[in-house]
């Protein structure tokens, strides 16, 4: 039953992304650690931020795209990152064919160096717009940033493997898609991807799960008849051996009256000598006394 709610509930979950937009985690995972060239001059105090105001900022944009993705599933969101817009933010949503993208541009008055600061927004972002744990939005903040390095500028790979209107998300202020291994050529120069999944991965994924719930059933109800059978004949025993049971019982009984009659024979078959010993001894004594009385009844008749 545990394993049928399970399959239920993914079944439902797998439904579910068919609506809900996913990162493609599988597709990140082939990405490359590429060298990036940093910016190492020391930040001035008055430009200085946390990791916690970095990552908010990032933040900011995730959570506005995803009050706007509650409120209207379909269509495309934006982000305008206000009041600095540093960074902002446009969901491109798959087409029927091709997964789409959230794309991420950085603006040219956004003073980032480090690839460590980059990942920070991107992780913030990740966090609040696909509500993911703090850790695991990092380690995809980092695959998100290799992964558009790895594919820096390849209009051709974008446009065979997503929604083409990812090409067109901040078009009017850059031309460069994905992220250059330069820090250089981030600000004013750089549109992140952070894909999604397929639709079809999706669609297969729930069809399978109703296969598995669909055999999880088929064992079930096999189980059942199965069950159903050996409770047959664990009864068909069990009122077997009472059969037996009670049949020994009557078979114990007879055989107690049987020597209890016999018990009864032998008794009296033992008495009877002993009665006749009896009646003997009084018929003696009977006897006896006729005699004596004889005899007086002679002796008195000789003295007359």
């Amino acid at each position: 039953m545990l394993k049928k709610l399970s399959v239920i509930v993914s079944v439902l979950i797998s439904a579910g992304s068919l609506f809900a937009v996913q990162i493609d985690t599988a597709l990140l995972d082939t990405a490359t650690r590429p060298d990036y060239i940093e910016d190492t001059s020391p930040v001035p105090k008055n430009e200085f931020n946390s990791a916690k105001q970095i990552r908010d900022m990032g933040r900011r944009l995730g959570g506005s795209i995803k009050r706007q993705d509650a409120q209207h599933k379909s269509g495309e969101h934006y982000a305008s990152g206000a009041p600095s817009k540093k960074y902002r933010a446009h969901r491109v949503p798959s087409s029927d064919s091709l997964p789409g993208a959230d794309i991420i541009y950085i603006a040219p008055n956004a003073k980032v160096g480090t690839i460590k600061a980059l990942a920070f927004i991107l992780s913030g972002y990740i966090e609040a717009a696909y509500d993911l744990p703090l850790n695991e939005a990092d380690t995809l903040a980092q695959k998100v940033c290799w992964w558009n390095t790895n594919h820096y500028d390849d209009r051709n790979y974008f446009t065979k493997h997503f929604n083409a209107r990812i090409l067109e998300s901040f078009s009017d202020e850059t031309a460069v898609i994905g992220l250059a291994d330069s820090y250089k050529n981030w600000a004013g120069h750089a549109r992140i991807v952070i894909p999604f999944e397929k639709i079809k991965d999706t669609q297969t994924a729930a069809k399978d799960g109703t296969k598995q719930s669909a055999k999880i059933d088929s064992k079930n109800k096999d189980a059942q008849k199965n069950s159903d059978v050996e409770k047959n004949t664990a009864q068909n025993k069990k009122e077997d051996a009472g059969k037996g049971a009670a049949q020994n019982d009557a078979d114990k009984n007879a055989a107690g009256t049987m020597r209890n009659t016999l018990r009864k024979e032998a008794l009296q078959f033992k008495t009877v000598p002993a009665n006749y010993k009896i009646l003997f001894g009084a018929l003696c004594l009977a006897a006896l006394l006729i005699i004596v009385l004889l005899v007086r009844v002679i002796i008195d008749m000789a003295r007359n």
